[in-house]
C-alpha cells in the first residue's frame, strides 16, 4: 500500500476506492468516516462529480426517476452511464434540469445524443440541431448527432452522464422509489406519470 500511494506522488490527485478502503482498514479508520469525508469522485474524462449529500425527494425528483425507469437506456452493457431518452424536447429539457438540480451535474458535462432519421437531408438535420440548441439553451458542443437505424420521421434524444458512481446512486434510489410512491399519493402520481411520459405503455395483463 505504501509503495502504491507514494509512487508518482506529485502526480497523484485521486485514489481508487479499493485502495482507499484497504488503507483505512490498516489504519483502523471506520468505514463511515471515509464516506463522510469524501468530497467528490473523478470521472473517466478527468472531470469531477460532486453530488448533493442530501436529496430532496419531491414530485419533480420522483417524476425524473419515473422517466429514467420508463425510457432510460440503462442496460447492463453500459454500467457507467445514466441517461434519459425521449422524442419530446420538453422532456429532454426537464432531464437536463433534473441531472443538474438533484445531482449537481453541470450542463456542459452532459452529453446529448440526437438520433436523426436517415432519410433527412443535410439541411433538415442541421436546421433541427440548431433548433434543439436554441430550445434547450445549451452549448452546441455537447450535442452529438447520430443516425437512427430504423425507418421513422421522429427524431430521438438522449441525455447522458458517464459516471459509474451516479449510475449506482440512481439505481439504488430507483429500488426504493416504488415503495415510497405507494405510501404517498402525490409521489405515486408523479412516478407513474414519469414512467408513462418516458414512452412506456400499459398492457391489460
Amino acid at each position: 500500500l505504501k509503495a502504491w500511494v507514494w509512487k508518482s506522488e506529485k502526480y497523484r490527485t485521486a485514489i481508487p476506492f479499493s485502495i482507499l478502503f484497504k488503507i483505512a482498514h490498516r489504519l483502523n479508520i471506520p468505514f463511515e468516516s471515509i464516506l463522510t469525508d469524501i468530497e467528490g469522485f473523478k470521472v473517466w474524462n478527468g472531470k469531477e462529480f460532486k453530488p448533493n449529500r442530501k436529496l430532496v425527494v419531491d414530485q419533480d425528483f420522483v417524476y425524473g426517476v419515473g422517466l429514467y425507469t420508463g425510457e432510460g437506456k440503462n442496460e447492463s452493457k453500459r454500467v457507467y452511464r445514466s441517461s434519459i431518452s425521449n422524442s419530446e424536447v420538453e422532456i429532454i429539457k426537464f432531464a437536463i434540469k433534473w441531472f443538474s438540480k438533484y445531482f449537481k451535474v453541470p450542463k456542459d458535462d452532459l452529453r446529448i445524443y440526437v438520433y436523426l432519421p436517415n432519410h433527412w437531408t443535410v439541411q433538415r438535420k442541421s436546421s433541427y440541431l440548431m433548433k434543439v440548441v436554441q430550445t434547450l439553451k445549451i452549448n452546441k458542443d455537447i450535442i452529438l448527432p447520430q443516425s437512427l437505424s430504423y425507418k421513422t420521421d421522429t427524431p430521438m434524444m438522449e441525455v447522458c452522464f458517464d459516471c459509474k458512481v451516479l449510475r449506482l446512486i440512481i439505481d439504488w434510489i430507483n429500488s426504493y422509489i416504488p415503495s415510497i410512491a405507494v405510501k404517498n399519493q402525490y409521489l405515486g402520481i408523479a412516478y407513474s406519470q414519469g414512467i408513462l411520459d418516458g414512452e412506456a405503455h400499459v398492457r391489460p395483463n
